[in-house]
C-alpha cells in the first residue's frame, strides 16, 4: 500500500503583505502630505484674517474721507436768511438750505493760493493737522490697530494721508486730495 500523503500547508515562497520598509516609506509620505495640508490651511486662514482686517481698515478710512469731503463741501456755505452774509470761514454744521457767498476774503485766499489752509485755520477742530481715527466702533480685528490721518494744505487743495501705525499686521497707506467747493469761486 502506498503511504498516505501528509498535509504540510501551502507552499509559501514569497511573503504576503507589505514589508517594514514599504510601510515606513508610506507612513513618511502620508506625514509629508498631512503636514503640507496643515500648513496650507494655516496660511489660507491667516490670509483670510489679514484680508478682513485690511477691508475693515479701508472701510474706516473711506468713511472718514466721505465725512471730510462733506465738510469741505460745506466750507463758506451761509444760511438762506435773505441777507447776503460774508463768509466767516466756518463750515456749516447745520442743515442749511443756503447758498455760497464768494466774498473778498475768499477771493484773497484764492489769489494767494491759500484756500485749503484758510479752511483748516478757520475750523481747527474739524480739520486738525494730525489725528488718530477711532477704531473702537469697528470690528474686533481692529482692537489693536491705530490709523493716523494727517492733513496738509497744498495751495487750494487739501492733501489727506492715512497710515496704520501700530498693532496691525497689515500696513495700509492711503492718500487723497480734497478740494473745497469754494474753489469754484477762484478766478
Amino acid at each position: 500500500m502506498a503511504p498516505t500523503p501528509q498535509w504540510r500547508g501551502p507552499n509559501i515562497t514569497e511573503a504576503e503583505g507589505f514589508t517594514f520598509t514599504e510601510a515606513l516609506i508610506a507612513t513618511v509620505i502620508m506625514l509629508i502630505v498631512a503636514s503640507t495640508t496643515v500648513q496650507l490651511f494655516t496660511h489660507f486662514s491667516t490670509s483670510f484674517l489679514l484680508s478682513r482686517q485690511r477691508d475693515a481698515i479701508q472701510g474706516l478710512i473711506l468713511n472718514d474721507i466721505s465725512q471730510l469731503r462733506q465738510l469741505a463741501k460745506e466750507y463758506c456755505r451761509i444760511p438762506n436768511s435773505g441777507i447776503l452774509q460774508p463768509c466767516s470761514g466756518k463750515v456749516a454744521t447745520q442743515d442749511w438750505s443756503g447758498s455760497y457767498n464768494p466774498d473778498d476774503q475768499i477771493n484773497g485766499d484764492c489769489d494767494q493760493n491759500q484756500l485749503a489752509s484758510a479752511m483748516m485755520k478757520a475750523n481747527p477742530s474739524l480739520f486738525p493737522s494730525s489725528q488718530t481715527l477711532d477704531t473702537t466702533g469697528g470690528p474686533a480685528s481692529l482692537k489693536d490697530v491705530s490709523i493716523t490721518r494727517s492733513l496738509n494744505a497744498q495751495g487750494n487743495e487739501l492733501s489727506v494721508n492715512y497710515v496704520t501705525t501700530s498693532g496691525s499686521k497689515v500696513t495700509v497707506r492711503t492718500n487723497t486730495t480734497l478740494v473745497p467747493t469754494a474753489l469754484g469761486w477762484c478766478p
